[in-house]
């Protein structure tokens, strides 16, 4: 356990980690109120999580936190940048996932699912998460380089 916590502050997973689980747990409070709203969820792959496996919702968040992570650990092994990138995009994913049951970015939201469809406005919000990552990763790179010169 000692050897995993050195590799995640050495690799520079920690924040990338802490922002990712930080954003997932609001977004699933969120979307939480927000179906008890009446209202609908927008990812499909949690929809069809929620189709397939008999858990509650609160279990399939924690699965996919989990799947999430476990993914990344994977990555790392490829290449640390990869790995830190993943995490930044389920951040920025799961911050716009947030922000997207306010009112101001629900709307921008409803436009996007308006222009490109369901399916291709889930493709284009995954573009855009998958951009904000790559800025992120490498801000972070940059970031590191200077700190542990």
């Amino acid at each position: 356990m000692k050897r995993l916590w050195r590799i995640w502050l050495k690799k520079g997973l920690f924040l990338p980690f802490l922002l990712f689980a930080g954003t997932l747990l609001l977004d699933h409070l969120i979307t939480q109120r927000g179906l008890a709203a009446g209202l609908t969820e927008g990812n499909v792959v949690v929809i069809w999580l929620w189709k397939v496996l008999p858990i509650g919702p609160h279990l399939i968040a924690l699965l996919w936190g989990v799947l999430v992570t476990m993914s990344a650990l994977l990555l790392v092994r490829c290449s640390v940048h990869v790995g830190r990138w993943f995490l930044y995009t389920a951040f920025v994913g799961h911050l716009s996932g947030f922000l997207s049951w306010t009112p101001v970015l629900h709307e921008s939201v409803q436009r996007v699912w308006e222009i490109f469809g369901h399916r291709w406005g889930l493709v284009f919000l995954l573009a855009c998460a998958g951009v904000g990552g790559i800025i992120l990763a490498f801000l972070h790179h940059r970031w590191m380089r200077r700190t542990w010169r």
